[in-house]
C-alpha cells in the first residue's frame, strides 16, 4: 500500500490525483503536459505518468484486451469434420501417441 505523505506545515496533504481530476473537469481538452505544467504553477508537483493515468484511465484497456483474448479462447469449437481430419492424421502418424509427440515438437518450435 502507498505511504501517505506527511505534512510539515499547517496545510493538509494535497491529493494529487484529485487535483488532476479537478483540473481536467475545468480544462477537458488539455494534454497531460499542459495539465502538469499548470499544476506545478499552482504548487502541486505531479508527474506526466500520473496525469496520463488519471486522465486516460490506466489499466482499463489491458483488462478489456485480456477479456477479449479469453473470449476468443472459449469460442473455439470443433466440428465433426475437424475431428475426422485429426483422426486421419493420427492414423497416418501411427496412432495417438505419435500425434501427441508431433504436437509437443510443434509447441517447442514456437
Amino acid at each position: 500500500m502507498a505511504k501517505k505523505r506527511s505534512t510539515t506545515g499547517k496545510e493538509p496533504a494535497i491529493n494529487r490525483s484529485q487535483a488532476i481530476r479537478d483540473y481536467i473537469v475545468q480544462h477537458p481538452d488539455m494534454p497531460p503536459k499542459a495539465i502538469r505544467q499548470a499544476l506545478i504553477e499552482q504548487g502541486i508537483d505531479v508527474s506526466y505518468g500520473l496525469v496520463g493515468v488519471v486522465k486516460y484511465g490506466g489499466k482499463k484497456p489491458r483488462k478489456a484486451a485480456a477479456a477479449a483474448r479469453a473470449t476468443r479462447r472459449r469460442n473455439v469449437s470443433l466440428t465433426a469434420d475437424d475431428l475426422m481430419r485429426v483422426k486421419k492424421l493420427s492414423d497416418s502418424l501411427g496412432g495417438l501417441e505419435q500425434l501427441r509427440k508431433a504436437i509437443e515438437v510443434l509447441l517447442e518450435l514456437r
